[in-house]
């Protein structure tokens, strides 16, 4: 996933908006979520309907698959946010910004491992509905974020002149 730095810095420099950019990778990133809970719903219907055995070893290599992916794009937009948020936020307010921003992405990313470690587990009749549980939530979660990302304003794009020598 990190090797979308490098993607995503050589790529944002050619849009004209870094709000658009970011906002488009970042709902992608996001939205490709939908796919393991789409199979496993279709997978656990058919294994109701059918008794067909859920395809556990593929469902979860689909996750990895979706994770690599959704990891790639989400890193690809990094850089353009980052010189979103610098053009936003006062040089003088960056260090407290950017420093009160992760301490709550932290205390989240914490709250959320602690309920989705007490919530997977969840079997009601051998279903694994605990794993639903918290997909849903973290695509609603990621829907309420990137409707807020959206009602932050966009800046002007201000490209640096070129080096002598550069290409």
């Amino acid at each position: 996933g990190q090797m979308g730095q490098f993607v995503g810095t050589w790529a944002y420099e050619r849009v004209p908006s870094y709000k658009q950019y970011t906002l488009g990778l970042a709902a992608a990133s996001r939205a490709l979520w939908i796919l393991p809970l789409f199979f496993a719903a279709m997978w656990s219907r058919k294994q109701s309907v059918e008794g067909a055995p859920f395809p556990t070893e593929n469902w979860f290599q689909l996750v990895a698959g979706v994770a690599c992916a959704s990891a790639l794009l989400g890193a690809s937009s990094a850089s353009a946010w980052m010189s979103w948020m610098r053009a936003l936020v006062p040089a003088d307010f960056r260090g407290r910004f950017f420093g009160r921003r992760q301490r709550f992405v932290m205390m989240g990313l914490i709250a959320a491992n602690l309920l989705a470690a007490s919530w997977v587990g969840w079997k009601p009749e051998g279903r694994y509905l605990g794993y639903a549980a918290v997909g849903t939530l973290g695509l609603v979660f990621a829907a309420i974020s990137t409707w807020l990302l959206s009602r932050v304003p966009d800046v002007c794009r201000v490209d640096l002149p070129a080096k002598k020598g550069s290409l």
